[in-house]
């Protein structure tokens, strides 16, 4: 809520006998405005500093980004576990990304099935593809037998969040193109020293 007995009119006053106008004394309920100033409004300011909700008619970044991620290519078993992500309020697939980043992307994520044999593709189950194709970041989960057998709903959900991560550095780094194919752990150290000029040992430590 934005304002709290600001001065806006008080649709709970009354007119007196007289005809003037009621007291607008705020008693035990003092009059509270949301973010576009209704009266006990619901909107409110989302975490990419927006007013949403309530009488405004927009969703939250959060909600928004959640609700744009393409998951027609995954498995029923594991769209089930990213609906799941979706829905767990202030720990969905946005917020994590924000916790980490403290911003909300401004991209698109779509998960996708692609088989990799041989020795890689028995120790990879998921991995993002460096290419961003019409506002969205594609995370392709390994769709080998010998991998899949052995991962549970846990695993998966883990691994939707450390791609979704790992999307949002790549993304981060799309005009370093050396950076933007390093390993997850390079791509996590050179952000966390050029966010915070520290070291990443220190801070997961912490």
């Amino acid at each position: 809520m934005c304002w709290v007995g600001s001065g806006y009119p008080d649709i709970t006053d009354e007119v007196d006998d007289t005809g003037g106008g009621g007291s607008g004394s705020l008693g035990e309920n003092p009059r509270v405005y949301d973010c576009v100033r209704i009266l006990n409004g619901s909107a409110y300011i989302d975490k990419c500093g927006k007013c949403v909700g309530g009488t405004t008619g927009i969703k939250s970044c959060v909600d928004n980004f959640n609700e744009k991620i393409d998951d027609e290519e995954l498995p029923d078993c594991m769209e089930e576990v990213l609906n799941s992500l979706r829905k767990l309020s202030g720990n969905s697939v946005a917020d994590i990304i924000q916790k980490f980043a403290g911003e909300v992307p401004g991209y698109n994520l779509k998960f996708a099935q692609e088989l990799k044999n041989g020795a890689d593709g028995l120790t990879r189950v998921a991995w993002v593809n460096n290419v961003i194709k019409d506002g969205y970041v594609t995370i392709n989960f390994n769709t080998n037998r010998d991998v899949l057998k052995n991962v549970t709903d846990m695993a998966t959900a883990t691994t939707i969040l450390h791609e979704s991560v790992h999307a949002f550095l790549y993304t981060y780094y799309k005009d370093d193109p050396k950076s933007a194919t390093a390993t997850y752990p390079e791509l996590f150290k050179k952000y966390i020293f050029k966010k915070a000029g520290i070291n990443s040992n220190t801070t997961q430590h912490n």
